[in-house]
């Protein structure tokens, strides 16, 4: 069909639909800042945050330490901590920081220290950064381990605030939420 009166073709299509993709469809906000405010040493444990400086969509569990995706889509997430080792003789101290999703480990940063004798207030950054796609309801959280003998600690005080994990929804899987 040639149409040449633009009148006449708004005619025509004034019974379609004029929008492509899904109307009034909006992404749940969802993001997150938390910091830790004591040192925390235990391991293969989920780390806890003691403050929220921003907690949108309430997605972030502060004492359990897990992240709890409301909606399918795609997450990017991000860790840093400092790590102390106090006066030791180990030959080799390590500190890893697991990223976990559902159980399973998806990041890892490790900090070897080798020694601590010499270096007795050394600290350095441990870091964690991952883009997932999570399913609503999937759970993230990190864990701290340590090597056989190891006896690191993330370091951090109620006035330091070395210690934070952030995250936030890029992209929510629409097709999942209608």
């Amino acid at each position: 069909m040639i149409i040449d009166d633009f009148f006449e073709l708004l005619f025509i299509m004034s019974g379609f639909q004029k929008w492509i993709g899904y109307q009034n469809v909006k992404s749940m906000p969802t993001y997150f800042y938390v910091q830790k405010t004591k040192r925390f040493s235990a391991k293969n444990t989920p780390i806890p945050f003691e403050r929220a400086i921003l907690n949108i969509g309430g997605a972030m569990n502060l004492e359990s330490g897990k992240f709890k995706a409301p909606v399918a889509g795609t997450y990017f997430f991000s860790f840093i901590g400092l790590v102390q080792y106090p006066i030791t003789s180990t030959v080799l101290n390590e500190l890893s920081v697991m990223l976990y999703q559902n159980g399973q480990v998806v990041g890892r940063g490790q900090f070897n220290e080798v020694d601590a004798v010499n270096n007795v207030y050394y600290l350095s950054p441990v870091t964690v950064q991952s883009t997932l796609m999570l399913k609503a309801g999937d759970e993230v959280w990190l864990e701290a381990s340590y090597g056989l003998f190891s006896v690191g600690y993330l370091f951090d005080s109620d006035g330091t605030r070395y210690t934070h994990f952030n995250g936030w929804l890029l992209e929510e899987d629409i097709a999942h939420s209608l």
